[in-house]
This record gives structure tokens, C-alpha cells and sequence, in this order.
């Protein structure tokens, strides 16, 4: 006997989307395809103006990621049933990058950028004395 997951996960992004005709609110979904071509879809069905992307965060499981980012949103959401939040663009940014760890690779880089730079350091020094010491 084997266990279904529920669901699998799927890698992705989590998008902000608004419109300047909607001011002050956003729309916050989820997408394995790329994020433009999904805002660009709504316009086709169910929206009257067109969205524009605001931002994207990737993602390893949209599923999991659009639930964390719409409960960081939570106190903004105009309904329970929609993905529309009462908020502006920026706002919505700032409060959803620290859930998808945008402040955090920013300082993983400069970290490991530090680490690389030491170890070539050390090799240029391994060389060096290996030169001299021949």
C-alpha cells in the first residue's frame, strides 16, 4: 500500500498583481507558468481592467507559498473566497519578501561572497608558496 500526497509540489511563484484603476488593492496568486502570461489572462475572463505584475517571488511549492502569503496578507483580504487584498503594491511587497526570504539570500550572497573571496585567497597563497618553495 502507498501513500498520495495531497498534493505534490509544485515549483513556481507567488506574483502581486494591481491595476492602477484598483487603487490601494492587489491581487495575490500563485503560478508554475510564468507570472505575466497568468495576469495576462485575467484580463481575458474576469477582470475589467488590466492587471500589471508588481512582483514575483520563486518558489519551490506554490501551493504551500500562496497559503503563507495570503495569511501574511490576512487582515488585508477583502474576502475569504478571493485573492484580492485591500493594500497597496509596495506595502504588500515589503510584508510579503520577509516570508519568502528575499532579505535573507540578499545576505546569504554577501556571505558567501565574502567565503568564495577567503578561499581564493587561500588558493592564491597555496599556489604562491608552492611556486616560491619549487
Amino acid at each position: 500500500m502507498s501513500v498520495v500526497p495531497i498534493h505534490q509540489p509544485e515549483p513556481g511563484w507567488v506574483y502581486v498583481a494591481a491595476s492602477p484603476a484598483i487603487p490601494n488593492m492587489v491581487k495575490v496568486g500563485r503560478t508554475s507558468r510564468s507570472p505575466i502570461e497568468r495576469i495576462a489572462e485575467f484580463f481575458d475572463t474576469d477582470q475589467p481592467h488590466p492587471l500589471h505584475l508588481v512582483h514575483a517571488f520563486p518558489v519551490d511549492d506554490t501551493h504551500g507559498a500562496e497559503r503563507r502569503a495570503h495569511a501574511a496578507l490576512s487582515r488585508w483580504r477583502v474576502r475569504t473566497d478571493r485573492e484580492w487584498f485591500a493594500v497597496d503594491a509596495p506595502r504588500a511587497v515589503r510584508v510579503l519578501s520577509p516570508v519568502f526570504g528575499q532579505r535573507d539570500r540578499r545576505a546569504w550572497r554577501i556571505v558567501r561572497g565574502i567565503v568564495e573571496a577567503w578561499g581564493w585567497i587561500n588558493i592564491a597563497v597555496l599556489i604562491a608558496a608552492s611556486v616560491f618553495a619549487s
